[in-house]
């Protein structure tokens, strides 16, 4: 094998060609489930060719490509909500969604990944997001990294509210004392 001839083959071992070989995969998987057979047809593998390949129906398709996107959005969804149960920032995420300081928009990466985890669906009702939290053991409501003390973007700990006595959640007692050294208070 030539030098041209491995660095076309490892192309094909990166993680975008097996994400779009799994969606490939996906869809036709669930084409033969939905719409069987009779979904598919036999194409030239371009024109004028003589080989010939399966080729499945553009409506059945689609069907089925959205059926992956809505599921692949849930799974991401519950994949962040995990994340910052276990102590991932808003900022942390937005690297991991590729969001930078570079893209011209009006909110910071952190702000973006927020509302990606939680599209405001209301006009003047505020986007929340819940998860719970791996330290105190609660189900946080999380209001976004929009306010300055730790207590306005995250509610629910155990300890800072009133209906949560006991000990206090480590994770929100070293945001707070953090924010407090911050601030100079």
């Amino acid at each position: 094998m030539t030098s041209t001839e491995n660095e076309t083959f490892a192309d094909y071992d990166t993680a975008e060609w097996r994400a779009q070989t799994a969606v490939d995969r996906g869809i036709r998987d669930i084409v033969v489930r939905t719409s069987g057979p009779a979904a598919f047809r036999e194409e030239p593998v371009w024109e004028g060719a003589k080989s010939t390949h399966m080729v499945a129906d553009a409506a059945a398709s689609i069907r089925a490509a959205i059926m992956i996107r809505d599921r692949a959005n849930y799974e991401l969804d519950s994949l962040i909500r995990k994340a910052r149960g276990k102590g991932s920032t808003w900022e942390g995420i937005a690297v991991l969604l590729g969001y930078t300081d570079n893209d011209e928009q009006d909110n910071t990466p952190a702000e973006r990944a927020f509302y990606f985890a939680a599209p405001q669906t209301e006009r003047f009702t505020p986007s929340t997001t819940s998860w719970k939290c791996s330290k105190c053991g609660e189900t946080i409501i999380d209001r976004g990294p929009f306010e300055s003390h730790p207590e306005d973007n995250e509610r629910g700990h155990r300890g800072f509210e009133e209906d949560k006595p006991g000990k206090k959640c480590p994770r929100q007692a070293a945001a707070v004392e953090a924010w407090a050294k911050r601030n100079n208070w």
